[in-house]
């Protein structure tokens, strides 16, 4: 959650830098513009349809679907953890690296346990 909140504040930062831009983690590999917070969300939302959609089959009897989603930003370097909050005060400044946002598939698959 400590995340999403700074990752929120850094979108405003972004919006009123000069430069367009902003860094988002401490190892400065990831840049956040004005736009990355909004299109990384619906990146989210477009892998969690596709999960779901994906494994509908398999409540309905039928063989499970295949999805595949294109998302900029990616999500696999994304190590975002409440437990990694618990060790380090603004762990969240690790949580990005590589240009990712956020973890879609992680969220995607969090989601589908949620469903069960």
């Amino acid at each position: 959650a400590r995340y999403v909140q700074q990752l929120s504040k850094t979108g405003a930062r972004a919006r009123k830098a000069k430069e367009a831009w902003v860094w988002l983690d401490a190892d400065n590999s990831s840049i956040l513009t004005r736009d990355s917070e909004d299109v990384a969300r619906r990146a989210v939302a477009m892998v969690r349809d596709a999960a779901q959609w994906a494994i509908a089959g398999r409540s309905d009897g039928v063989e499970a679907g295949r999805a595949f989603v294109l998302t900029r930003p990616p999500g696999h370097h994304n190590g975002c953890s409440e437990s990694l909050e618990a060790v380090e005060r603004n762990a969240w400044r690790h949580a990005c690296h590589g240009g990712c946002v956020f973890n879609e598939t992680g969220i995607a698959i969090r989601n589908l346990l949620a469903k069960q």
